[in-house]
């Protein structure tokens, strides 16, 4: 008996549980209320006891074992079978606790990942920033590259003259420029094999009116297809007969203005002015400001454009076979003229500097002629027609055009046969 009076005792005057603190609630966010109830220890992938809240909040009170003293601190917890757990009574919307960072805890998943695949993990980083930076390529290359491929169906097709070179080599200048920003050396060395083609035919080429043909003609082709092997997004070939007629127009109206040459064709290609239409919009101002050309030689890029657009909207109201046969038959009497002037300046005999401005007037007008009936050929559709008169002589020209008008446009014309 007396030694039952001494464990009374002893377990009267143990102390209470030490109540443990609450966890911090998220601001803005009323405390759920705690509900005291007995929670069983379990043992779980080695750690003990039952996690509450976030990592490092306090462990709850140690409680005796009926017929046992508590163990002291330090030592370990006696194995307990598990029982069941408690059922939580809530008065209100449950809270997911929150870390110290923000971040929910959740209680950690037994699931086995182990020989699952995750593809959009997997797959490198630098791969998928590749693949977009390719993707942005191919949509800047893709107006940009239009008149270099259809450069590359003339060549194919032996039409190509040396103007073309004009046009191709400011182009890759900017596309390789836009290649090294984006980090794309795959790109950027068969696109500067491209240019060196490019720049040896233009030192073999005789003048920009004669054909492209021979070891020149190889060496850029041979060129382009190891550029089309390697980005085929940018540079295949196909689908290319509209633009082809685009970029023809443009450099035929481009060529009427007097001072136009490889300077202005890097200046206006390099800034991506390679239409007609976006010509026909800008001011000469803002031309000048943004290719860095002179003032009075945009004016006269502007006056081009707009007087080739002012004479279609002139002809707008004749039906489309009246529309532009009349105007082309003008201009051949006025090539027909021009033609005959030159030839009788350069006929003369002897030389002096007022002889060699009247031969330069003369070829420069005569010139101009040409580069009208071509455009207009061009708004007529006739891709081929206006093709086919780059490589002819002056009087195979007219001869030419008499036959696809119907028409016989001048007296020398028919002696000439």
């Amino acid at each position: 008996m007396k030694i039952l009076s001494m464990f009374s005792t002893l377990f009267s005057k143990q102390p209470a549980p030490a109540a443990a603190k609450a966890d911090p609630v998220a601001p803005g966010s009323s405390p759920a209320p705690v509900i005291p109830m007995p929670r069983p220890q379990q043992h779980q992938n080695g750690r003990k006891g039952q996690q509450k809240g976030r990592q490092g909040g306090p462990q709850p009170a140690l409680k005796s074992v009926k017929g046992q003293p508590p163990p002291a601190k330090g030592q370990p917890i006696p194995a307990k079978k598990p029982g069941p757990s408690p059922i939580p009574v809530s008065t209100g919307p449950h809270l997911a606790p929150v870390g110290a960072s923000g971040e929910t805890d959740l209680a950690p998943s037994h699931a086995s990942f182990e020989g699952m695949s995750f593809p959009s993990v997997q797959g490198s980083g630098d791969d998928v920033d590749r693949a977009a930076i390719r993707e942005l390529f191919a949509d800047i290359a893709a107006g940009q590259a239009a008149p270099i491929k259809t450069f590359i169906g003339d060549l194919r097709a032996k039409n190509a003259t040396g103007e073309w070179l004009q046009v191709c080599r400011p182009l890759m200048a900017v596309l390789v420029e836009s290649a090294t920003s984006l980090g794309m050396t795959d790109a950027v060395a068969p696109m500067n094999e491209f240019i060196s083609a490019l720049d040896l035919a233009a030192e073999s080429q005789e003048g920009d009116d004669k054909p492209i043909d021979g070891a020149a003609r190889d060496v850029l082709l041979e060129a382009y297809e190891s550029l089309a092997r390697v980005f085929p997004e940018a540079f295949a070939l196909g689908g290319a007969p509209a633009s082809r007629r685009d970029t023809m127009l443009l450099h035929a109206l481009l060529k009427q203005v007097q001072g136009v040459g490889v300077v202005t064709f890097d200046a206006l290609y390099g800034a991506s002015l390679t239409s007609v239409d976006v010509l026909a919009q800008a001011k000469f101002a803002d031309l000048a400001a943004v290719t860095g050309l002179a003032a009075p030689l945009c004016d006269a890029i502007c006056a081009s454009i707009h007087e080739h657009l002012g004479e279609l909207e002139r002809l707008a109201h004749l039906p489309v076979e009246q529309r532009f046969s009349g105007r082309l038959t003008e201009l051949l009497r006025a090539l027909a003229r021009e033609h005959d002037a030159f030839e009788r300046v350069d006929g003369e005999t002897g030389y002096d500097e007022a002889r060699a401005e009247r031969k330069r007037a003369a070829r420069r007008n005569r010139n101009l002629c040409a580069l009208k009936i071509e455009a207009t050929l061009l708004e007529m559709g006739e891709v081929d027609c206006a093709d086919a008169l780059r490589v002819l002589s002056f009087d195979r020209r007219i001869e030419h055009m008499e036959n696809f008008l119907g028409v016989r446009v001048a007296k020398r014309a028919a002696e000439h046969r």
